[in-house]
């Protein structure tokens, strides 16, 4: 009986054992490959200067689109693909969508040209409609659960299309809203946008497969976004970055 006893102990501590080694020599380890999301609502407005072509008059035209545009509501959405180099390198590419541009002052409308009685208050803003190709180089900052991180790229794109929302608020409270697409008005644009961006933030890992991310965001276009001229102007968006990242 003793003899039995000691043998069924010896098969489970051996099993333990070999269980033990087993798991030892084949640990599980993490993808290097991750795919994520971002959507991030954003200020959107532009820097002006003088161009090639400029002239004595560029700094008056300039003083006045200054006083009479403003900064408007712009966003951002991409996907992409993560490669981990490393525990603090990590790339990021993928397909993105950028809405640049600027809003305009209100504009009061009168009946008449010499009559004073209001008729409505005109609201527009411009939008620059850029797909891009958006890589990053992420460099972590530590911690597990909630790691912080600093990233900056390069976004190459298309300027798809340039459009203009109107919003026309009459005297009796009615409002009509209407989207004006202008081919000619995309002629004064570059086609070709090499935009910039730079962020830092949080990474919350939830589960071993997937994390949260939070970051403030600033979105730049490098290069002249109009067509060679009196006036250079070069956009910028300001937002915050919300998104998703899965190992695969």
């Amino acid at each position: 009986m003793k003899t039995i006893l000691f043998a069924i102990l010896l098969g489970i501590t051996s099993t333990s054992f070999a269980q033990e080694k087993e798991s030892e020599l084949a640990p599980i380890k993490n993808s290097k490959l991750t795919f994520g999301w971002i959507y991030s609502p954003e200020v959107s407005y532009r820097m002006l200067s003088e161009g090639h072509q400029a002239n004595s008059s560029t700094e008056d035209v300039i003083n006045m689109r200054n006083e009479n545009e403003r900064a408007k509501f712009g966003q951002t959405f991409s996907l992409f693909l993560g490669y981990r180099f490393s525990k603090v390198f990590t790339l990021e590419a993928g397909l993105g969508y950028t809405d640049f541009g600027l809003g305009r002052e209100p504009i009061d409308y009168y009946i008449g040209m010499n009559s004073d009685e209001y008729y409505a208050t005109v609201t527009q803003s411009d939008h620059l409609h850029v797909l891009n190709v958006p890589i990053s180089l992420n460099v972590k900052l530590g911690g597990n659960q909630i790691q912080g991180f600093i990233s900056a790229g390069v976004a190459p794109g298309y300027m798809s299309r340039y459009t203009s929302y109107r919003i026309t608020d009459y005297e009796d409270g009615s409002l009509t809203k209407s989207t004006t697409y202008s081919a000619l008005a995309q002629d004064d644009f570059n086609d070709f946008i090499l935009g910039v961006h730079l962020s830092g933030g949080i990474d919350y890992r939830y589960s071993d497969a997937a994390s949260l991310r939070i970051a403030p965001v600033v979105r730049y276009t490098t290069n002249n976004a109009l067509s060679p001229g009196e006036i250079k102007a070069n956009y910028f968006n300001v937002g915050i970055e919300f998104g998703a990242i899965y190992r695969l």
